[in-house]
């Protein structure tokens, strides 16, 4: 089978269970997410390991049998972000609001006029439902948004993708020349998300994440240091049957804006620390199958 035909089939498959997810009710959704956590985690173990060890290493404080626990709720939250990612397209921007109780506490209520009109940066990570937080934020707050993120395989599922997420006024940036890219939008006063919290190898930064070096994308602090726009930390937690409570803090930096690894670093490490202290209360929706310590420190500084 040529390539061309296997996505055509692939892409078929995805809009046919995305029409299909967007007729279902919640309950069932959280059936089929439960469903398909009992095979990932139970049956298939799909990275099993690396989910335990990493709950293992960052809350120790906990017995195995609540780090087994934890995984198995985090593979469910993650299959039923999936799921509600493909509802997501079928909502409107007011049903989307009511879903969504964003925390209006003073300090958010002075970033938000301070960026109504301008470009702005926020940093998050893979907890919550990050893509309620972007479309929220998008269609609530700002007239232009933009998102980094890598592109597909399936070059028809990537621009579906892409054309589901323009419906919340969202373009995509991709991986390659994302920073020039980003910054093009920010000169347009347009606001720009990324995800930060993925292993970096050796183009990251190193910075304390639940107690051990973490190798962590170095776009965001790039980003605020070049362009100077207000960079806040922003989070979608799950807190019942399509309710959110939205979560928006500014990321406090006093320094200059010298592009450097110190500068990016110092950066880093306080919205590292934020994604932490909510990890923390909620471990259940934290992406824990990723390798987020893949890259060790004191291995690569050998290796230079």
């Amino acid at each position: 089978m040529s390539k061309k035909i296997q996505h055509f089939l692939e892409y078929l498959v995805f809009r046919f269970f995305e029409k299909a997810i967007q007729l279902l009710p919640y309950p069932v959704l959280e059936a089929l997410a439960s469903g398909v956590a009992f095979l990932a985690f139970r049956v298939i173990r799909y990275r099993r390991e690396v989910a335990l060890d990493n709950l293992a290493h960052a809350l120790p404080e906990k017995s195995p049998r609540e780090h087994l626990a934890i995984a198995y709720r985090s593979y469910r939250h993650f299959a039923l972000l999936i799921l509600e990612f493909m509802k997501l397209s079928s909502w409107n921007p007011e049903r989307l609001d009511r879903m969504v109780n964003l925390e209006r506490t003073k300090e958010v209520e002075r970033l938000l006029e301070q960026v109504k009109d301008g470009s702005a940066i926020m940093v998050s990570g893979h907890f919550g439902n990050w893509e309620v937080a972007i479309a929220y934020l998008a269609s609530r707050f700002f007239e232009g948004a933009s998102v980094i993120q890598q592109r597909q395989k399936n070059s028809l599922v990537d621009r579906h993708v892409a054309d589901m997420r323009r419906r919340w006024g969202i373009e995509i940036i991709y991986s390659r020349g994302a920073v020039n890219n980003a910054l093009g939008f920010l000169k347009e006063n347009q606001f720009v998300g990324l995800l930060c919290d993925q292993d970096a190898g050796t183009r990251g930064v190193f910075v304390p994440f639940f107690g051990r070096m973490a190798s962590t994308p170095v776009g965001a602090g790039v980003l605020h240091l070049r362009s100077r726009a207000p960079l806040f930390f922003g989070i979608s937690i799950r807190t019942g049957k399509f309710r959110y409570k939205g979560v928006v803090e500014p990321i406090e930096y006093r320094g200059d804006y010298e592009v450097n690894t110190e500068n990016i670093q110092k950066i880093t490490a306080a919205f590292t620390a934020k994604l932490e202290r909510y990890v923390r209360q909620y471990p259940e929706q934290y992406l824990w199958m990723h390798r987020r310590w893949k890259t060790n420190p004191v291995t690569e500084e050998d290796g230079r």
